[in-house]
């Protein structure tokens, strides 16, 4: 779902009851003139792959600009189960995989979580289902 980097002119095969879902960046014409304004939206595309899951998730991302991004999964309550990602990332696609556990290395229950994303002051949340 995630692979920005994949080959080019290669078909989709999807069987009956399968469900696809095509992410397809969007890349702009540089016209030469200078825009120092940071992009409104920095991070798109925030999403996971399978969800609902069971044991494990792959999260994926686009960042529009180089820059500090912190990925952090929060319970129910809004309490962080984990960070996964706290540091520089450069422009593009990017995917980061959750292993269902918390900071100390438990496995985290059955239920809804949210997958925070963070850069430079701005954030976007991603509802995912654990289901064991």
């Amino acid at each position: 779902m995630f692979d920005c980097f994949a080959k080019r002119n290669r078909p989709i095969v999807v069987n009956e009851g399968e469900i696809v879902q095509v992410v397809i960046p969007m890349h702009s014409v540089n016209s030469g003139i200078e825009d120092p304004a940071t992009p409104s939206v920095l991070i798109t595309s925030l999403g996971n792959y399978p969800n609902p899951f069971n044991p494990e998730t792959t999260i994926g991302f686009i960042t529009a600009a180089p820059g500090n991004v912190k990925l952090s999964v929060h319970n129910i309550k809004g309490q962080k189960v984990i960070t996964l990602h706290d540091g520089i990332m450069t422009k593009g696609c990017h995917s980061i995989h959750w292993n269902g556990l918390d900071e100390k290395g438990g496995a985290v229950s059955s239920g809804v979580y949210f997958v925070r994303a963070e850069m430079n002051g701005r954030s976007q949340t991603h509802r995912m289902v654990l289901i064991k």
